[in-house]
């Protein structure tokens, strides 16, 4: 089983934080969390401080926290950056492993207990479905799944190149 990287994302990174978690790593992520409380957080839960802000990033560096200053505006250049930057095969994550809420694991729930909870046409149309066990949102392979996929993919050949 591979140590997957657990990381800690700055406040202009909300998106990114949301991504990587659907690629199924563990990120912790709260807009208001100030900079002391990321590297705090950084050092007593051994995570990567992911970041945009250059001041937190040189002190991160000067107080030895593990960092990645991300350089890209963008999601689309952000993903393959920081798998770039932490040696990271979009193809090997644990995709959809985890919450892009809450970060917490997500496991597999019978169908049958989703049916008043999901839409209609959704339950119709997918047999399998996964539920948070901490904030109960449910997960199934619908549309935005197959357009991840879609992204994955590209992300795939960029960090390939």
């Amino acid at each position: 089983m591979n140590a997957w990287p657990r990381l800690v994302a700055d406040v202009m990174l909300g998106r990114l934080a949301r991504w990587l978690r659907l690629a199924g790593l563990d990120v912790a992520y709260d807009p208001a969390w100030d900079d002391d409380h990321l590297l705090r957080l950084a050092v007593r839960e051994q995570r990567v401080l992911l970041t945009r802000d250059r001041l937190l990033y040189q002190r991160a560096q000067r107080t030895h926290v593990p960092a990645l200053f991300v350089r890209a505006d963008r999601l689309a250049e952000q993903f393959p950056e920081v798998c770039s930057g932490l040696r990271l095969d979009p193809d090997s994550l644990p995709w959809f492993a985890r919450c892009a809420v809450c970060n917490a694991p997500i496991r597999p729930v019978q169908r049958d207990l989703v049916r008043h909870i999901v839409p209609d046409y959704v339950w119709r149309h997918h047999r399998r479905f996964y539920q948070c066990p901490a904030c109960d949102r449910i997960y199934w392979a619908g549309s935005h799944y197959r357009q991840m996929m879609g992204l994955r993919a590209r992300w795939t050949a960029t960090n390939g190149e």
